[in-house]
This record gives C-alpha cells, structure tokens and sequence, in this order.
C-alpha cells in the first residue's frame, strides 16, 4: 500500500494479493446447517481461486467444520468479531456480557487457529 486508503495484508513476512469474498451464515437457523454444506462453499471458493473468506461479524461463529475445510484447502479466513457491524453500542456492552465479546471469540476459535501471522 502507498496511501491512507489502500490496504496490505502481509502473511509471515510476504504480502498477498487477496482474492475472495464475504461469508454470512447460510441459514437464519443454526440447526440446520450442515457440515457438507459448509465444507462445499469453502471448497468453491478455492476452486474459483479465491484465497481469502472474510467471515462477518454479525451473524454467528460457524461450525469447526468451516474452518478446517479452509485450512485443508489454504484458504485464508479474516473473521471480524461478533456483533462488529452493530451501530449499537448496546449490543456490543451485551455482547461482552453474555460471553461473546473479543476474548470469548478468540477462544472459540483458537483450536482451529494454526500459527500463522498476518499483518494489516
């Protein structure tokens, strides 16, 4: 990047030319989302050679299955924290309250997490 708008991700120590798309849970009711399903969108991805899911932030965290199919496949995820699109600022002190804050989150996730490095 060279100015005050443009964006450089750099994976330990090399810079990425992203190429993805946007991730919002694929059914308003958790239960019924299914495990093919979700290892199918992420092997799509891969397979229209994108790189880079970000994940949104106002939905839900997605099964571990999401996120080992993007492993298994190289595909990078940026996953925003929970509730980080609200303009509420309740929802977000709710948030914290009810456990789902950025600590919370960061645990959630941290099993599936291997140790990669990135930079913005």
């Amino acid at each position: 990047g060279s100015g005050a708008t443009s964006l450089l991700l750099v994976v330990n120590g090399v810079p990425l030319m992203a190429k993805g798309a946007n991730v919002i849970p694929p059914d308003s009711q958790e239960g019924r989302w299914s495990t093919a399903g979700l290892r199918a969108l992420v092997r799509s991805a891969a397979h229209a050679r994108m790189n880079l899911l970000r994940v949104w932030g106002g939905g839900a965290y997605l099964p571990p299955a999401f996120y080992e199919e993007a492993d298994a496949m190289g595909v990078l995820l940026w996953h925003d924290l929970m509730f980080s699109t609200s303009s509420d600022a309740r929802t977000a002190r709710h948030s914290c309250r009810a456990g789902r804050g950025a600590g919370c989150g960061a645990r959630a996730l941290a099993p599936p997490l291997r140790g990669c490095v990135v930079r913005v």
